[in-house]
């Protein structure tokens, strides 16, 4: 039984890893293809297809939500594809890895927006890591003149994530998980196409960089990548979840080299290190939020 229960966390554990490096590797993916494409029309394609894909699989599943459960998925959209938006819009400014270590820093900010609303006292863990992270993106961020406005919008878009995870966490206890995330990936498939409807950001070359992304962030990185968090994080820890999504950004620097041929400063590499110290630090002593 013991035997059977470690197979299945390590079966878990390997699919997330997986899914981290998928997602690591639609940081310079989305960068290249938004030489061809904006930002919204990307977003729209990827959540629209992302949403096709799952409909005969979780349409059922969405429908059962009770009324509070599909405004819980709308609100849930509504923040992902916030974080979205400004994530994709932050990476025309800044580089791949940069993005994907500040957008690490939301692993930091749940516990905080946690203490804020359940008005408890801190843990010395959480305050040292918040510290760290704020020394990390300094560390990255000082030697290119400060933090440039891509980087302000990646720092907003881990705010959005991490209000996005506090909700999830919070609205999943009285409703199916499965069904509040197909109705979210809806949300934010209308969101984004209502806003590129009304920007009027229609460019759009189909280059074969553009349908690669559109390909790999709505097939993998969203359809795939959320069904495979949805079925392992039953099966392994929320400490295992948070370590090994920890190496996404690792991921990114590793396929931001090999595309981009991106130059990884001794800065970037301290700031990003320090990064991903305060995310495991943070959760030393956490409880599940």
């Amino acid at each position: 039984m013991l035997k059977t229960e470690r197979s299945a966390t390590l079966r878990a554990d390997l699919a997330l890893l997986g899914t981290a490096a998928i997602w690591g590797f639609t940081f310079p993916l989305i960068q290249r293809a938004l030489l061809d494409i904006s930002p919204l029309f990307l977003l729209t394609v990827r959540f629209f297809l992302a949403a096709i894909i799952m409909l005969p699989i979780y349409y059922s599943r969405l429908i059962k939500l009770s009324p509070s459960g599909k405004a819980f998925s709308i609100l849930l959209g509504l923040l992902l594809a916030l974080g979205s938006i400004l994530q994709t819009i932050g990476l025309k400014y800044t580089s791949p890895t940069k993005s994907a270590f500040i957008t690490a820093l939301y692993i930091v900010i749940v516990p905080v927006i946690v203490i804020l609303i359940e008005r408890v006292r801190p843990r010395l863990s959480s305050l040292l890591a918040a510290g760290i992270a704020i020394t990390g993106l300094y560390v990255m961020t000082s030697p290119s003149g400060g933090i440039n406005p891509g980087d302000w919008l990646t720092v907003g878009c881990a705010f959005a994530f991490a209000f996005h995870i506090v909700v999830a966490d919070l609205v999943t206890i009285k409703h199916d998980p499965v069904g509040l995330s197909f109705g979210q990936i809806i949300t934010s498939a209308m969101l984004c196409g209502m806003l590129l409807v009304t920007t009027h950001q229609e460019k759009c070359i189909l280059s074969a960089w553009v349908i690669f992304a559109i390909i790999i962030t709505g097939v993998f990185a969203t359809f795939l990548g959320f069904t495979i968090q949805l079925w392992a994080q039953r099966e392994t820890s929320a400490t295992h979840v948070t370590i090994i999504f920890a190496t996404e950004p690792l991921w990114a620097a590793v396929f931001s080299r090999i595309m981009q041929h991106e130059i990884l400063s001794l800065n970037t590499l301290m700031g990003g290190a320090l990064i991903i110290f305060a995310v495991l630090l943070s959760q030393v002593g956490a409880r599940k939020y």
